[in-house]
């Protein structure tokens, strides 16, 4: 894939959205998540944080993880609402097509989960798994 059109296939611009909604819900300016990243071993620069917060960097999951743990979030919780932000923008893209968003979504994550290493896609059928028990446990209460 060209790098010019990365973003176009990953979430990068969703995950700077959900860390800066984050960061503006705690009232924290970029420069005091650097200071207090850079206190707790990270040490990120302002520019470098801006980036990720406006898509136009990608993060690895040590810094997602750092940034994660500074605001006290769960990485997959950012992940996931990163993850579904993509979706409705492409089933909005989408919608001049006859594909319905379900087959968008499903389509999309299709693609998604082959791209995975194997270790990534076991995680996701580990996590399938445990939706399916939980959905099961609650039809039997």
């Amino acid at each position: 894939m060209a790098y010019k059109n990365f973003k176009a296939t990953e979430i990068i611009e969703e995950i700077g959205a959900e860390l800066r909604k984050i960061r503006t819900g705690n009232n924290q300016t970029i420069r005091c998540v650097a200071v207090g990243l850079a206190k707790n071993g990270l040490h990120i620069s302002n520019t470098l944080l801006g980036r990720i917060e406006n898509g136009e960097r990608r993060i690895d999951d040590d810094t997602l993880n750092a940034i994660c743990n500074y605001y006290k979030v769960d990485p997959s919780s950012v992940i996931i609402a990163a993850s579904k932000e993509h979706i409705r923008r492409l089933s909005e893209s989408q919608s001049d097509s006859d594909a319905s968003p379900e087959t968008i979504e499903t389509d999309y994550l299709h693609t998604l989960y082959h791209n995975l290493n194997a270790e990534g896609q076991k995680e996701v059928a580990n996590l399938m798994r445990m939706m399916a028990y939980m959905d099961a446990f609650k039809k039997r209460r």
